[in-house]
């Protein structure tokens, strides 16, 4: 059996031996804009890409404020997804193969973009904005859980409102995002040549 996806832009998704040169800028901005979170179970629609953006905002108020490696690793922090789809943590957790699949996908986009990998501050510092942005995201989204809230009032972000974006809207103000973070991200590593970057090139082509 062949484990493989055939993506937006024709190319060729190989699950156990992925490559950079087979993901795009065009088919992670065109998934993600597509992909519900919740699986769907929502009230209205609010895609990754959204949630994506969204995030990256928070993070502007992070001690990362300023660090546009940082800022781009949150904007993409689900790029993988755009292949694999957003599957619930429980399942994931019931099928650990999945998560190891989502991370070589993840690894390779990363690396393909100079971004760190592995950067245990990155990461800490992402799963704190993420827990918080997903208890918003539960409470304006989801019926009441019959087995009761997961979250805490406390964790809630004040004053924040989930808008719920088209696919185009969201594929356009990620893209904008994508682009400006990273121009910032490329200059701060000393990559001065990065408008001939294929992932920038796609970007600039899907405005």
């Amino acid at each position: 059996m062949n484990y493989w996806l055939h993506a937006n832009s024709g190319s060729v998704i190989d699950y156990e031996h992925p490559r950079s040169y087979c993901m795009s800028f065009q088919d992670v901005v065109n998934a993600l804009s597509h992909i519900c979170r919740f699986v769907g179970q929502t009230h209205k629609f609010y895609s990754v890409a959204e949630h994506s953006v969204n995030l990256v905002g928070q993070a502007y108020e992070s001690v990362f404020s300023e660090d546009y490696s940082f800022l781009l690793c949150v904007l993409l922090h689900d790029a993988s997804e755009a292949y694999t789809g957003d599957l619930p943590s429980p399942l994931k957790s019931l099928v650990p193969q999945l998560r190891e699949v989502e991370k070589a996908l993840q690894s390779v986009i990363l690396e393909h973009l100079c971004l760190p990998v592995d950067n245990p501050e990155y990461t800490c510092e992402l799963a704190n904005l993420e827990s918080r942005l997903l208890a918003t995201e539960a409470d304006q989204l989801l019926h009441p859980c019959w087995e009761g809230d997961w979250y805490t009032l406390d964790q809630l972000i004040p004053g924040f409102i989930i808008e719920g974006w088209s696919p185009d809207k969201a594929r356009q103000e990620f893209t904008k995002m994508f682009k400006s973070l990273f121009v910032g991200h490329m200059r701060s590593i000393g990559e001065l040549d990065y408008a001939r970057h294929p992932w920038y090139m796609q970007a600039q082509e899907s405005e």
